[in-house]
């Protein structure tokens, strides 16, 4: 009995298909980067502010080296706006639960999350979920 060798001994599948004037892949992206806003309300009744700008979808907005103390956060207002400005801009707000040492929050546009490390300085992450209806989306049949 002879062994067959599976790689010269295979065969492409010839596949039939028509051509098709819609075509599938991702939408293109009119959007270059994000601008990321957020606005702490401090225990002391102070505003602190960050701001940055993304070329993706997420922020590490408040950082170790911020030395921003977790206990002192009252509550939060998250803005994103895609840029170019395109009119479209988001916003969440939320209170921190201070029993915790996480908070999450989440809504359809946003997924923001507060941590402390273990000396109490916070670190906030934002995920920016939100999506552009005018773009269509095409996909195979299955």
């Amino acid at each position: 009995m002879s062994t067959r060798n599976l790689v010269s001994d295979a065969k492409p599948i010839p596949i039939n298909y028509t051509k098709s004037y819609h075509g599938f892949s991702d939408p293109p992206n009119s959007c270059n980067k994000y601008l990321f806003c957020l606005e702490l309300g401090m225990k002391d009744k102070s505003i602190k502010n960050f701001n940055k700008i993304e070329d993706n979808k997420y922020s590490y907005i408040i950082e170790l080296d911020d030395e921003i103390s977790y206990n002192d956060i009252v509550n939060f207002n998250i803005f994103v706006s895609e840029l170019p400005f395109n009119g479209n801009n988001y916003t969440m707000y939320g209170v921190i639960d201070q029993d915790l040492s996480t908070f999450t929050q989440k809504d359809e546009n946003f997924y923001v999350e507060f941590s402390q490390n273990n000396n109490g300085t916070a670190l906030c992450t934002c995920y920016f979920i939100g999506v552009d209806f005018n773009t269509i989306f095409v996909s195979p049949p299955n």
